[in-house]
């Protein structure tokens, strides 16, 4: 039995580069924050389609 649902919790957003490549155009600073409220209902969503 597989899971419904993966989080990736330890991502690379900025990767480093060597510095004669140059500037290259800023990453987006990512900010992902749930309310318990809106965890909840995703569990009661999948729970009620298993």
């Amino acid at each position: 039995r597989g899971c419904d649902i993966h989080v990736a919790v330890d991502c690379n957003f900025n990767q480093c580069h060597q510095t004669s490549a140059g500037d290259c155009p800023a990453f987006y600073d990512p900010c992902y924050i749930l309310s318990k409220d809106e965890v909840d209902a995703v569990g009661h969503h999948i729970e009620a389609a298993q």
